[in-house]
């Protein structure tokens, strides 16, 4: 397997469906190796020391029904994107450890959003919070089919927040599409400004440095994708509704940094980074280290 690989993982449902032909196209735009993972749990899970062992016979039907899942998606990957070089592994373990392992050797890992059988749960719950949380790689996860307008990627002025922008321009540019950048400058709501002290210059003030923020970051990260038309989102609000709404437009990608600070304080330990994973109207691309 290339160090470089776009990972999918499979579990035969609909969305492991929807992500593979996604992981398909999105490996063929990125000239990556596909790798199709499918994992099947050799034990009952339970309270920490009270997992039992399947039997062997058990352990063979999860294995074969699992064997039989990852070749249809490579099947499928190979309709979807005849120029890709697809392969496969089955590999015994618990979906978010096993997907996390796999991350250490890929370019970007992608997942459904939900998931049935030897994997379920796929991304729904407890694993998905694990992928996204944990992964060393970007990580995917495909809840609907993207649209066809623009990338949106929500930014802070953090360091992961700029790998994040890098990671929009670059899909951008893979897709032909334009990028949306979305800044918010504080969760409060405007109309409670004046009860919490704050006066008119302040805010103004608030305003301006927060456009500066996001037209310098641009400004540096343009100039190496002059295809990609760029709009921008500055608001007073809560990250996520911008950032949902935003993708409510059609988009194709809602690209996140795994970590944030000022608009995006907690993006992936807390209420927003569920709100966004949860309810996001396109895929979303989650953003861990640095891109190339």
């Amino acid at each position: 397997m290339s160090k470089s690989a776009v990972i999918v993982g499979v579990d035969g449902s609909e969305s492991s469906d929807q992500a593979v032909v996604w992981a398909a196209n999105t490996a063929q735009l990125m000239g990556r190796e596909l790798v199709v993972v499918g994992v099947y749990e050799p034990q009952i899970g339970g309270y920490a020391g009270s997992a039992m062992a399947y039997t062997g016979d058990l352990i063979t039907m999860l294995q074969k029904a699992v064997v039989d899942t990852v070749a249809a998606s490579v099947q499928l990957a190979r309709e979807t994107a005849p120029a890709v070089q697809v392969s496969s592994r089955v590999v015994a373990g618990t979906p978010t450890s096993v997907l996390n392992d796999e991350s250490a050797n890929a370019a970007l890992v992608v997942v459904g959003s939900r998931g049935r059988g030897a994997v379920k749960g796929l991304i729904a719950g407890s694993v998905s919070t694990g992928v996204a949380a944990h992964a060393a790689s970007p990580v995917a996860v495909i809840a609907h089919t993207p649209g066809t307008g623009p990338v949106v990627v929500g930014i802070d002025g953090s360091e992961i927040s700029d790998h994040a922008l890098t990671a929009a321009f670059e899909q951008a540019s893979l897709r032909g599409t334009g990028l949306t950048v979305v800044h918010t400058w504080t969760d409060l709501a405007t109309n409670t400004f004046g009860g919490l002290g704050i006066t008119d210059d302040l805010v103004q003030l608030s305003q301006d440095e927060a456009h500066k923020l996001v037209a310098d970051r641009v400004t540096a990260h343009a100039t190496d994708y002059p295809d990609v038309a760029v709009s921008t989102i500055v608001a007073a609000d809560g990250p996520a509704h911008q950032l949902l709404t935003a993708a409510g437009e059609g988009a194709q990608l809602l690209v996140l940094g795994s970590r944030g600070r000022g608009g995006f304080t907690g993006l992936l330990l807390g209420s927003v980074s569920q709100t966004v994973l949860h309810h996001a109207p396109s895929p979303v691309l989650i953003v861990k280290t640095p891109v190339g």
